[in-house]
């Protein structure tokens, strides 16, 4: 042991012995025997000397003495006893008479000795008297910090692990002394720091060191064999948590590969600019056998690697983002990646919108092969809109497509954010498909004509909210991601609705009450429904459009991105993400389209203040039973259009099924059968 350990050790047991022998906490006639005793002043002497030996404030070491507490990293600057309630705590430390009865720096500073300990500050002599001692520990212990005053260290934790040095006197016995236990805290932050930099430049030095090695004798074999499994694998890994990735490797890949091919005709270009002699060129290749010589084939780990991404990009294409995410969970945790169809699905929040085409069977059986670029064409739109406004495209189903934005870990405000973003990616499919050229030329297909005179491509909408399990179903032959709830099966029966009522679209009040105020407001509430095998009822939303008052563009390609040419598609998917950031920003205002998006702005054009203020009227009565009065003014109302308002036509037809007269025990809505 070090001075540290030993001093601490004959303290302790001077104390002990001392505590035991004369119990001066018993009463104080034995407290005065014990302070006026030979063994106190021996111990007093003791403990000062254990504190200058140690002395934190020695400011170096004079010139002729042999040593002083510089030489050592750890210097004494707190002292106490465990546990605060020990009896005899007032004897551990000095008493004012000892300070009294002499000079303590003249005494033990060590100007006369050998081993000079230097002076104590004024300061550190008055703490070291007893009066009230500071709990620290956790008031585990009571004790006094010598460098309080200096530093505005209290308590030893106020110091890290390493920087401080705790000194435990040796018990005989875990009887010893009672339950008390004496604490000496040094300070090693002088230490600490040399440490710290010799521990910091032996790391480097092996670092350096390993490197080399490293660099020197694995060179060849961590380039041509290590490097490209460990890029294969960490692919692989990539496009198993999340297959989506590989289409970021493709993309990644091929600018990668550009850059190569610029490089090298850069290098080509400047070999031929430096060799302009004509000679020297008929030399060159008559030395080449008059052909160019090909270039160096490929090495297998690059043609693996390249075939591991193209794999998954087709995997990545054929699931879809919200496809990827659903398989990835049935592959993850399995040692052989294979697909585990017993893994139980997941309960999601989400916004559902289904989509169809409407007369499809009928377009399908005119078109016949070509109606799958019909389909193609009309998704394109789809999908792009969908994804620039967050949505995931789930499923197709010929003339049907699920989109999903799931609302699950998201807060209040971006779930609204959500619901706006569902509404506007609706108006905007409508607006995408309704004047590409590629898909109205079909309005003049003479065969369409044929079997259906005067066809114009329409598009239903169903949108609702709720909860959904969302998971994978098939099986080692099959697979497809899909979400299986009511609330999924509601947003196909408000689509089959639309036909109904004559609109685009049909909103459940769900999703309405998520949406912003002000595009809420844009929402005509048009009727109060339940539906067959469902207990609740609800009121049922639309969005007005006018689809033919779009203008077809002069040119295909704005904004169905059909384009096969990497290059734009690349582009396209950055610009995508940069409009994707904005639109979730929360400094993005998404009732802004209403007003700036030309397309939507024409197609909402017709519809007037008065326009729905008078329908608003209308369907107050209608609800509240007053039909005569709501049959006139929904004639009204029909009249303010052009081409008659088709939910109007709906609400009066139902009317007029009942002689306009409200049932018996009329609760403000109607069962809506499906036809």
């Amino acid at each position: 042991p070090g001075s540290a350990e030993y001093g601490a050790n004959v303290l302790f047991r001077r104390w002990c012995e001392d505590m035991n022998r004369f119990k001066p906490y018993d009463s104080q006639q034995q407290r005065q025997t014990y302070l006026a005793s030979p063994e106190r002043k021996l111990y007093e002497d003791d403990f000062l000397l254990y504190v200058y030996y140690h002395n934190w404030f020695c400011d170096g070491t004079p010139e002729g003495k042999m040593g002083s507490p510089m030489s050592s990293f750890g210097k004494l600057f707190w002292l106490g006893i465990s546990p605060p309630t020990v009896e005899g705590l007032e004897f551990f430390f000095p008493t004012a008479e000892t300070r009294s009865r002499y000079d303590w720096d003249k005494r033990w500073n060590g100007a006369s000795w050998d081993f000079y300990m230097g002076n104590m500050p004024s300061e550190v002599q008055r703490n070291l008297i007893w009066t009230e001692a500071q709990p620290c520990l956790g008031e585990y212990a009571v004790g006094v910090s010598l460098i309080s005053f200096k530093d505005g260290i209290d308590c030893p934790e106020e110091l890290r692990y390493m920087e401080r040095k705790v000194v435990f006197p040796t018990r005989s016995s875990l009887d010893d002394c009672g339950a008390a236990d004496m604490i000496f805290v040094f300070d090693r932050r002088s230490g600490s720091v040399i440490e710290a930099a010799a521990s910091a430049t032996q790391t480097l030095f092996i670092c350096v060191l390993l490197a080399f090695g490293a660099m020197t004798f694995s060179n060849d074999a961590s380039k041509l064999v290590l490097r490209p499994i460990e890029r294969m694998i960490s692919k692989l890994e990539r496009i198993r948590s999340n297959p989506l990735e590989a289409m970021t490797l493709a993309d990644a890949e091929y600018i990668n590969q550009r850059s190569r091919m610029t490089d090298v005709r850069s290098s080509s270009q400047a070999l031929r600019e430096t060799l302009s002699w004509q000679g020297l060129l008929h030399i060159r290749s008559w030395l080449a056998g008059g052909t160019s010589r090909p270039g160096p084939e490929p090495m297998e780990t690059v043609v693996l690697e390249k075939t591991i991404i193209k794999i998954g990009s087709l995997l990545a294409l054929g699931f879809g983002e919200g496809g990827a995410q659903i398989i990835s969970q049935n592959i993850q945790g399995s040692e052989f990646s294979t697909f585990n169809a017993m893994i139980p699905g997941r309960h999601v929040e989400a916004i559902f919108a289904q989509c169809s085409i409407r007369k499809f069977r009928d377009v399908t059986e005119v078109l016949q092969e070509q109606v799958m670029a019909f389909v193609n064409r009309i998704a394109g739109a789809l999908h792009a809109v969908a994804d620039e406004l967050n949505g995931v495209p789930t499923k197709n189903n010929g003339g049907t497509f699920l989109i999903v934005w799931r609302l699950s870990g998201h807060n209040q405000s971006k779930q609204q954010r959500l619901a706006d973003m569902s509404i506007v990616a609706l108006m905007r499919i409508i607006a995408q498909v309704m004047r590409a050229p590629s898909v109205v030329e079909y309005s003049h297909n003479p065969q369409l004509l044929k079997r259906l005179p005067a066809y114009r491509l329409r598009l239903s909408f169903g949108l609702s909210s709720g909860w959904a399990i969302e998971g994978a179903i098939g099986s080692e032959f099959k697979v497809d991601p899909s979400h299986l709830s009511p609330d999924v099966s509601l947003t196909g029966r408000l689509d089959s609705f639309t036909r109904e009522y004559g609109c685009h679209m049909l909103i459940d009040e769900r999703t309405v009450k998520l949406m912003s105020p002000p595009v809420a407001q844009e929402c005509r509430l048009i009727d109060h429904v339940q539906l067959q095998g469902w207990s609740d009822h609800f009121r049922l939303y639309t969005l007005d459009l006018e689809d033919s008052a779009l203008h077809i563009e002069a040119k295909e390609g704005k904004h169905l991105p059909l384009q096969n040419r990497r290059p734009s598609r690349i582009r396209l998917r950055f610009e995508k993400q940069s409009l994707r950031d904005e639109y979730w920003s929360d400094e993005y205002q998404m009732h802004d389209f209403f007003d700036n998006d030309l397309d939507i702005a024409r197609m909402r054009a017709r519809f007037t203040e008065e326009f729905f203020c008078n329908f608003k009227m209308a369907y107050l009565n209608y609800e509240a039973g007053e039909w005569g009065a709501a049959r006139d003014m929904l004639e009204a109302v029909r009249r303010l259009l052009p081409n008659d308002d088709t939910v109007s036509a709906a609400l009066m037809r139902y009317m007029r099924k009942l002689s306009w007269k409200a049932p018996a025990g009329w609760s403000g809505y109607r069962l809506l059968l499906e036809k």
